[in-house]
């Protein structure tokens, strides 16, 4: 392993960093001058995305290079931002950046950087699970998956990462359904969403009864207040039970850990590649 001269712009992590990683290809030809404010604070924030990167802050170093692509999005930000979400476990979002550098890249970024981009988001598709929708009642429901629109493919799945997520399931008319679910590596977890229409948990309301005057005997048990407080306890007690019963089950389940083992060394020096 050898260290860039320059500042470290990409690296493929592995479990003991030993040394900063560069990507110091050439410099493409000059674009025209264009007055963008923006370019040198998103320099910045690469600049931090990448020294975060060198002490293995990665939570840190997503900040910085999301603050980055936020004002100008390059290839080698999209790499760096892949690499360090898989490293938090976010390996939807590192997909997603991994192919943005693909479809952005230099030749000779694709020249160096290819054969491992590819072989990571394998490894990512392979550890993403999915949550298979099998039956859904009714089928007007709305569904969301952590607070999100759930999109389907045709096989009626969903990709998530790995570990716990919430499910929701709502329709007019019909009891809302929430449930949490542990969704493991690589695995397949189905799924039924049957509603329960409200009518069948809320029960009638009583008819009025006949009001009717009691006798009038100090020994009645009509007459004596406990009687009647007795009752209602015993009927809140039953509007409880109703409620509690239509509560969905959750399920915990700890989040597995991520690593990889692949590390991408810079080749030249020369300065920051931007």
């Amino acid at each position: 392993m050898h260290r860039a001269r320059g500042v470290a712009a990409v690296g493929f992590a592995m479990s003991a960093l030993t040394g900063a990683v560069a990507d110091a290809q050439p410099a493409p030809p000059a674009a025209p001058a264009i007055d963008d404010s923006n370019t040198e604070t998103a320099r910045r924030y690469f600049e931090a995305g990448v020294a975060a990167m060198q002490r293995q802050d990665w939570a840190e170093a997503v900040n910085g290079f999301e603050n980055s692509e936020r004002l100008r999005r390059t290839a080698s930000v999209s790499l760096n931002l892949g690499i360090a979400r898989h490293r938090l476990g976010r390996l939807l979002e590192a997909r997603a950046a991994l192919n943005d550098f693909l479809a952005n890249a230099t030749p000779a970024q694709h020249a160096q950087h290819d054969a491992e981009v590819g072989r990571l988001v394998s490894e990512i598709g392979r550890r993403l699970g999915r949550i298979r929708l099998t039956e859904l009642r009714p089928t007007s429901s709305t569904v969301t998956v952590d607070g999100q629109p759930a999109v389907l493919n045709d096989a009626r799945e969903l990709t998530v990462n790995p570990g716990e997520h919430r499910l929701r399931a709502e329709a007019d008319g019909f009891v809302t359904r929430e449930e949490t679910i542990p969704v493991a590596e690589g695995a397949t977890r189905p799924v039924a969403l049957v509603l329960v229409p409200v009518a069948a948990v809320v029960p009638p309301a009583r008819a009025a009864e006949p009001s009717a005057t009691p006798a009038a005997t100090s020994g009645s048990l009509v007459t004596r207040w406990w009687f009647w407080t007795g009752i209602a306890v015993v009927a809140a007690g039953v509007t409880v039970g109703v409620v509690a019963a239509t509560r969905p089950d959750t399920v915990t389940v700890a989040v597995p850990g991520s690593t990889t083992g692949r590390v991408l060394q810079g080749i030249q020096g020369g300065g920051l590649s931007w």
